[in-house]
């Protein structure tokens, strides 16, 4: 796929787009694995899930390392800018959302707060979701061993405060919804800094912890996507169900004001997404009246 990324990068995007017909919510999902590869089980998994309970999915292939960031940053801020501009049905009107786990909730995290780094041009408008779901995300580096943060940063660890999504928290932080387990080490601590910071801000929050699970869970349903082994651990696999209560009860008003209030990004550059065939939902507890102007073509990010 050779997709051109926004700013003046003109880095290729990666972005596979999984539509419901007539959707009223979507979501930006951003996989995990400590910018080394992509996980596909908190990938396309996830996309199939979301599917499956009426909200479209696009699953966003980020750069990895040795590329520095912010160029990661980047193309997440274009994935959500096209998709909040789409004209697409299955994406036109929706309130979007950030489902991001691990590495990728840090993603998800930076674009909830805003967040603009030193080393990048003042890039305009910048997008925010609205809402972000945080699946073992990272929100403090500084909780993180050295050799991990070097892990995942390589040669931008002078960035690591900066790129803590907890210190961007405004009041303007989209409704949030978190998840770990007790069982991992760095994603209970990450997702108690985040509830916590959110709070301190009044910012509306739901947070889970469930006893069992590694890091890099996914969905916990015992379904292998890709080269990576899956869990199945029925329990810690509820917060799903979770998710979407929270989704349809507890956020759809606030979602539905954002959304009407969301202003246009000005992001430069034009993107061409991958589409997956359009499904129509099975449980559908979302629907509209908007219909695109056919697929997801070029579309201009202005």
């Amino acid at each position: 796929m050779t997709d051109t990324g926004h700013d003046t990068t003109a880095h290729a995007l990666d972005l596979r787009l999984f539509p419901i017909a007539g959707a009223q919510v979507s979501a930006l999902v951003l996989p995990g694995c400590g910018f080394r590869e992509h996980t596909d089980h908190d990938g396309i998994g996830y996309a199939h899930w979301l599917n499956r309970i009426g909200i479209s999915a696009a699953v966003l292939h980020y750069r990895l390392r040795p590329d520095p960031f912010p160029l990661a940053l980047q193309q997440a801020r274009a994935a959500l800018a096209l998709l909040q501009q789409s004209s697409d049905d299955g994406f036109c009107g929706t309130s979007v959302g950030v489902i991001g786990s691990s590495a990728g909730g840090l993603l998800a995290g930076l674009l909830a707060t805003g967040a603009v780094l030193s080393v990048e041009d003042t890039p305009g408008d910048v997008p925010r979701p609205d809402f972000q779901a945080q699946c073992y995300g990272l929100a403090d580096l500084g909780l993180l061993p050295e050799a991990a943060v070097q892990a995942l940063l390589a040669d931008r660890v002078d960035l690591a405060r900066e790129l803590s999504p907890v210190s961007h928290v405004d009041a303007q932080t989209c409704p949030s919804f978190i998840w770990a387990t007790a069982a991992d080490p760095p994603g209970l601590p990450n997702v108690l800094a985040w509830t916590s910071t959110l709070a301190e801000h009044g910012v509306p929050v739901e947070l889970h912890i469930y006893p069992q699970g590694r890091h890099g869970v996914g969905l916990a349903d015992g379904v292998a996507y890709g080269a990576h082994d899956h869990e199945r651990i029925p329990h810690t696999a509820q917060w799903t169900e979770a998710f979407e209560r929270w989704v349809r009860h507890s956020a759809a008003d606030h979602l539905a004001t954002r959304a009407q209030r969301r202003p246009r990004s000005r992001l430069a550059g034009g993107i061409r997404a991958q589409r997956r065939p359009r499904h129509r939902a099975q449980t559908g507890p979302w629907s509209s009246s908007c219909h695109g102007a056919g697929g997801m073509p070029r579309a201009q990010v202005t």
